[in-house]
Formats: C-alpha cells, sequence, structure tokens
C-alpha cells in the first residue's frame, strides 16, 4: 500500500526550531540543533509494490537531520508546544525536540502526526469509521483517544475512599536504601511471593526459602534441593529409580523451570516451564514431588505458556484448581489425583480438566491475571487485552484495542477495578468501572461502552529514559492486596538495571500534561537503581506492609533486594523529579 512521497505538513509553518538532548555532569540538557526547520513525513515503503505504509519523519532546514519512524514513543508537552521523540534502540539512544512558536501550530502538528501513527499503527486511513473499528470506545476526538471532562471524573471519583494511611509520628526521615538479604551461588530464575510466613526463590539448584517480616524479606538459610527431592506416591521399591536425577528423567528439566505459583494455603508449589506441556505438584513441607502432571484437553497436548491462580487470593486458601493459558485457549485444571492412582515419572498423570474455551482463529494470548472474585485479564500479541467474567467457558465481556505494542504482562487490583498492562515501551492503566446512569457497571462482567473511561499511559521521561539505557518494561505489578477494604498503592516494574515505581493516586489525579499516542501520559515516577540486570520487583504481601506502605523486593540473577524507603525523602525526590516539567530549551 503505497503513499505519496514526502508531504510537507500544510500550514504556514515558521520557527519551528529543533532541539537535541545531550548528557552534561550526569544530567540532560538541551542543546539548540537547528534554529528552523520544516518537518515532513514521508513513507519508506512508496516504492515497495503491495508493502504497508511505514511513515517516517524528517526535517528540511538541517544539514544533517536525525530520520525517525512514527511511533508511539513520541510525547507532546502542550503547556510548553513541544514534541519529544527520541532516535536509536536499546542501550543507545539519542532524545530530539521540536520546539513551537504557538499553539495552533502545534495543534495541527500533534493532529497530523496522530493520523499518520494510525496508519502506522493499524494500517488503515485515520478517518471516522476506521477510529469506531480499530478503537471503539477509546475513539472521539481529533486526536483519537484524547481524555473528556467525564472521563477524568471517572478517574478520581473513588479518592474519597483512596486515602493513605499516615506514618506514625516520629517516623525518622531517611533515603531509599536497599540491602541484599540472600545471595546464591546458582542463577536465580523467579521470586514466588507468600502471603503467609513464607517466600521462596526459584533457581537452577532448587527453592530458596525466605521468611517474610515487617522489615522485609529474611534468609534462613533453607533451600530445597533438586537434587534431594523425591517423588510422593511412588512404591518404595520405584522411589529411588524415580527421583529427579536418576535415570528414569522427567519431561521438564527441573532446573529450567521459571515459574512457581503457590496453592493449598501455600504449602504446595507448582513447578512450570512455559512451553513444556507439564508441571511439578510439590509439597513444601515434606520437599517431596507430588506428582507430574500433563496438560491434556480429549487427549491432545495443549501447550501452555502461563498458569496462574484461580485467584489473587486462593493460594492462601485450599483451592485445588488453577487456570492455564495457551495461544488460543483459556482452561481451568484440578490438581485433585484419583484414589490409588500411581505415578511415575515417565508416565505424568494428566491434570482434570474443569473447563475452558478454545478460539478457532489464535487471539495469540500472551499473559493472564486475575482478581480476588477470579475475574480474567488476558493480554495479547497484537496488543488486545480481554475480559472475563470468573465462568471460564464465556467469551470475553470485553475486548479493548491494542495500541500497537504486545502486551507482554498484565495484573488486576484486588477489586477488578483496574488492570495494569506491561509493553516494552509504555505502561498502560484501565479503569473497569463506568457508570450508566446512577449503574455502576464493570468491563469484566459487561461490555465497557462509550462512557468508559479512557486508558492512561506510564512512561519514562526522556533523562530517565538516558539513565535506564532505554531498557525495556518488565512485569509491572499494582500493590498486592487481599482486602476488598484495602487499596492498591503503587504501582511498579522492571526496566533494565533499574526499578520503576509510580504513586497510583498521582496516576488517578494527573492532568493531561504530556500526550502519547493521545492519551493522557504520566512520566512522574521514583527510579531505583541496581549494578545489575532485574529480573523482578515485586511488593509484599500487605499484611507485612510497613508503616501503611508496602515493602518492595527485587530480584536479580543471583541476589535479592528488600528496599526501605521514607514517606517524607520519596515525597521531596519525586517532587524534584517532576517539578514544572521543564525541557530548559
Amino acid at each position: 500500500m503505497g503513499n505519496a512521497a514526502s508531504q510537507q505538513i500544510p500550514g504556514q509553518f515558521h520557527d519551528v526550531a529543533l532541539y537535541q538532548a545531550v548528557i552534561k555532569d550526569g544530567s540532560l540538557e538541551w542543546n539548540l540543533f537547528s534554529e528552523t526547520v520544516v518537518p515532513k513525513f514521508y513513507d519508506i515503503n512508496e516504492d515497495i509494490q503491495d508493502s504497508p505504509a511505514e511513515w517516517h519523519m524528517e526535517f528540511e532546514g538541517s544539514v544533517e537531520y536525525p530520520d525517525v519512524i512514527v511511533d508511539s514513543t513520541t510525547q507532546f508537552v502542550p503547556n510548553e508546544r513541544k514534541c519529544v521523540f527520541q532516535t536509536g534502540g536499546e542501550g543507545e539512544v539519542t532524545f530530539w525536540a521540536l520546539g513551537f512558536p504557538d499553539q495552533d501550530m502545534f495543534a495541527q502538528f500533534s493532529q497530523i502526526f496522530h493520523g499518520y501513527l494510525f496508519e502506522n499503527t493499524y494500517q488503515t486511513q485515520l478517518n471516522e469509521d476506521n477510529i469506531q473499528k480499530e478503537l471503539g470506545h477509546l475513539g472521539g476526538g481529533a486526536s483519537y483517544a484524547e481524555e473528556t471532562d467525564e472521563s477524568r471524573q471517572h478517574w478520581v471519583e473513588d479518592m474519597d475512599i483512596d486515602v493513605p494511611e499516615p506514618p506514625p509520628s516520629g517516623t525518622p526521615g531517611s533515603h531509599t536504601k536497599d540491602h541484599v538479604v540472600a545471595e546464591k551461588a546458582s542463577d536465580l530464575r523467579a521470586i514466588v511471593m507468600g502471603g503467609g510466613d513464607r517466600s521462596y526463590l526459584v533457581g537452577e539448584g532448587g527453592i530458596g526459602v525466605m521468611k517474610n517480616t515487617l522489615h522485609g524479606l529474611e534468609d534462613p538459610n533453607l533451600d530445597i534441593s533438586f537434587d534431594r527431592l523425591s517423588l510422593g506416591r511412588t512404591p518404595v521399591s520405584t522411589r529411588r529409580r524415580s527421583s529427579i536425577g536418576a535415570k528414569s528423567t522427567p519431561s521438564t528439566n527441573l532446573s529450567s523451570c521459571s515459574k512457581g505459583m503457590l496453592m493449598d494455603h501455600e504449602s504446595k508449589m507448582n513447578l512450570f516451564t512455559p512451553g513444556s506441556g507439564s508441571i511439578y505438584s510439590t509439597d513444601l513441607e515434606s520437599e517431596k514431588i507430588l506428582n507430574e502432571f500433563s496438560f491434556k484437553r480429549n487427549d491432545v497436548d495443549v501447550n501452555v505458556i502461563d498458569i496462574t491462580s484461580d485467584s489473587k487470593s486462593s493460594q492462601l486458601d485450599g483451592t485445588t484448581t488453577f487456570l492455564s493459558l495457551a495461544d488460543n485457549s483459556i482452561d481451568r485444571w484440578d490438581t485433585r489425583v484419583k484414589e490409588g492412582l500411581v505415578q511415575t515419572m515417565a508416565s505424568p498423570v494428566t491434570l482434570d480438566f474443569e473447563g475452558g474455551r478454545s478460539y478457532a482463529s489464535k487471539p495469540h494470548f500472551s499473559c493472564m491475571a486475575t482478581s480476588g472474585q477470579g475475574y480474567r485479564a488476558v493480554g495479547s500479541k497484537d496488543g488486545k487485552i480481554r475480559l472475563y467474567n470468573d465462568k471460564v467457558e464465556q467469551i470475553a465481556k470485553t475486548s479493548i484495542p491494542g495500541l500497537g505494542a504486545p502486551i507482554d504482562f498484565i495484573d488486576v487490583t484486588y477489586d477488578g477495578r483496574w488492570v495494569l498492562a506491561t509493553t516494552k515501551s509504555f505502561l498502560i492503566v484501565i479503569k473497569t468501572i463506568y457508570k450508566e446512569g446512577s449503574k455502576e457497571l464493570c468491563g469484566f462482567t459487561s461490555r465497557l461502552g462509550q462512557k468508559a473511561p479512557k486508558p492512561r499511559l506510564l512512561m519514562l521521561k526522556p533523562e530517565d529514559k538516558v539513565l535506564t539505557k532505554n531498557a525495556p518494561f518488565e512485569k509491572a505489578k499494582f500493590t498486592w492486596i487481599t482486602d476488598q477494604n484495602r487499596k492498591e498503592r503503587y504501582i511498579v516494574a522492571s526496566c533494565g538495571n533499574y526499578t520503576v515505581q509510580w504513586n497510583f493516586r498521582s496516576v488517578k489525579i494527573a492532568k493531561p500534561d504530556v500526550i502519547t499516542n493521545g492519551f493522557t501520559t504520566i512520566t512522574r515516577c521514583k527510579l531505583i537503581p541496581k549494578s545489575e540486570h532485574i529480573l523482578d520487583t515485586t511488593f509484599m504481601h500487605d499484611a507485612y506492609s510497613s508503616h501503611g506502605d508496602p515493602s518492595l523486593v527485587v530480584l536479580t540473577k543471583q541476589k535479592v533486594y528488600n528496599v526501605e524507603e521514607d514517606d517524607d525523602s520519596d515525597r521531596e525526590e519525586e517532587e524534584e523529579r517532576d517539578g514544572p516539567r521543564c525541557l530548559n530549551f
């Protein structure tokens, strides 16, 4: 689908300045690169027959100008009439900015840019019919996702009950600090947080046991070695032959397991490797593998890519079922084994299929999370987010259109009112509650309509992207709550060697000071550095919150950190990092 060659933006453009960001004395400054440029757009695939359009931006009037693909990393700052964009990829990134002399010129450029962005994202031109087709209830406005006053009101309407508990008087103020609580010789792969008195590390060599305290995790130096695990429910005469590491090896090497899921009052853990076709049900008290379970539906193998609990709190009770996600199906399984069934490692037990739904046309599911009620949010490689009620056979009640980036991870608040989706460049926060008249409706149980609040995006400022070397976001999560009367306070994600934390209240009350992809974007955050790549950052259960704020845990390849933060110092640092968002041109 070729298009016309380089197209100058219509209108009388003058005095549009181009700036380049440079690092000086450890901070980011903006240098004038060209005093006057003329922005133009062109389709790089124009001369390639039957190729989809890929719009880029270039600048006439500069001797050496950047060539920029039109994508969703570009930020618009209306109050300053600035458009900030980047070139380069992960590790090496350069930031640029266009400065416009008046608001009308800035608004016209923004509208045209979003038209080309829409075409790059959905491979169709921007018009009302295509907006409705591709974006549904997200459409409307000159920049197609423009947030309305009604939408902004939806975001803040629960703030009267969302009041954080103040820290006790006399709490000493200090800067953010952290310390290593565990260091392992073999590589770590995952951290599994418990709501009781223990949490766990899953690594190459086995399962590390951690103690939950009000001051974070503690390492009691207890490890369950994979070499030491024995297979329960196996006759004594064959137990030696069937143990892990013996010749009758399991269908999956335990050392490759990259996820653990607690069940049955946190006394058992299911160990899982995506795509392996089976899980290991492990009794943490007796240190035995109870069973190796295989995923089969009607005697056909199911290639499972993710597993999750039936609900956000089901690991704390005696629930025996859990959910799995495949490329085109969501299923529920029961780990209860029929009486008298004896299992050997060579013949894994088939899980009891409790129900599910398969799609003929593959939706390319990628991740899943559940709320306290068992509602399910499912992300896809095409960027779509589907909301389901607690019945696995049902079709999605709401399908939220993609924004041009795959969903790599997803989370839901305990009450199901909010969904958080992770893409490499930005996080998406979605409110699932909306009103029709005086009636409050939920996107998990009814379809989100035109009155649904617009999503918001979380991103980094240019200077923060320089610090993180433009690393991708990974595994964004809400505070872990299992009490309907409590509210999530923070959002946290990993980004290269940094933990990134947002105050959820700040997200709710944010004004459209920064616009990305047409959506209100929040860049106010706290960055917590580490000397090595972060595998995961997560919150301890709310029962272990300190002074009303959740304790934070950071996992790297061989270390586990507790992160302690003082409310006052955090607030000062956030205000300093946020402040008036001046680009200092």
